[in-house]
């Protein structure tokens, strides 16, 4: 009876909250629905999220400046939304396991604390993943200088056009450096290609990077920079062959997973072998 009671006041309270809110309902969040679900209750769910979020997208307000520093970290962590919809997307994920907790507290006194947590912990994580993502897009972007410092040594014998160097390089690495390049070069078409090195420099804080671009900043003024491409080459060519060797050393752990795998694929494979090799002497 308690278990009951509580799903009738849960989904009274739900209703109450759609009415009071003015959430959508389900012939608005289906057109607009984002999530691919496979089950029904995940489906419940995923709507349940929808209509929470598409709710909170008119009443997110954020400063300014706030807006300009949340919209430079989504761009760094290569997440393509406006800072207004990662935000409500964090919240409806908080928003929904306290309605889900507040509407479970009949059956159990413990439901609403343990979900509010939950929901918290999501919202947090939701928070700090853009800066995850970039530390992890900065590892990507600084593998990539080696092959670009040695790019531009080598283009640099035909000439010193910066944009047709970059645009050359940019088909020839990962997507999150490609994307810097791309801006970049739209940066150098519209305005000036000097503010254009000097922005990606400041979008990526990493000292390989502002080296990089010093050089080609000093390739837009005219001067000939062989020499000082050919020697952070040689100094690039050192992080990139250690970095190498720590990918190389881990590979042997994840070798050791499979080992067992491959012995008894072998084992099958000689014995296999060997009953079809006898198989003559049987007949």
């Amino acid at each position: 009876m308690e278990l009951i009671a509580g799903l009738v006041f849960g989904y009274g309270l739900y209703n109450c909250l759609c009415s009071i809110l003015k959430i959508p309902d389900s012939a608005y969040v289906k057109p607009f629905r984002r999530f691919k679900t496979s089950t029904k209750s995940e489906s419940i769910i995923t709507e349940a999220k929808a209509k929470i979020y598409y709710q909170l997208l008119n009443y997110i307000k954020i400063d300014e400046l706030k807006r300009k520093k949340l919209e430079k970290t989504l761009f760094l962590a290569n997440i393509d939304k406006k800072p207004e919809e990662y935000t409500a997307e964090g919240l409806s994920e908080l928003i929904f396991y306290t309605l889900v907790g507040v509407a479970l507290v009949m059956i159990n006194p413990m439901m609403p604390v343990i979900l509010i947590v939950y929901g918290f912990r999501l919202y947090n994580k939701h928070r700090k993943y853009p800066y995850t993502m970039i530390s992890i897009n900065k590892v990507l972007i600084e593998s990539e200088l080696y092959r670009f410092v040695t790019t531009i040594e080598q283009e640099l014998l035909i000439d010193t056009d910066v944009v047709r160097i970059i645009e050359s390089f940019k088909n020839r690495t990962n997507d999150v450096f490609k994307k810097h390049l791309e801006r970049c070069l739209t940066e150098m078409r519209t305005s000036n290609e000097i503010s254009a090195l000097k922005k990606l420099e400041t979008r990526i804080n990493s000292s390989m990077l502002s080296d990089v671009c010093r050089g080609l900043i000093a390739l837009s003024r005219g001067e000939n920079n062989r020499e000082y491409f050919a020697r952070l080459s040689t100094s690039f060519k050192s992080t990139y062959i250690n970095q190498k060797r720590k990918e190389a050393s881990l590979l042997p752990d994840r070798i050791k997973k499979y080992e067992i795998e491959v012995l008894v694929s072998l084992g099958l494979i000689g014995i296999t072998a060997m009953i079809i090799g006898n198989l003559p002497s049987f007949k």
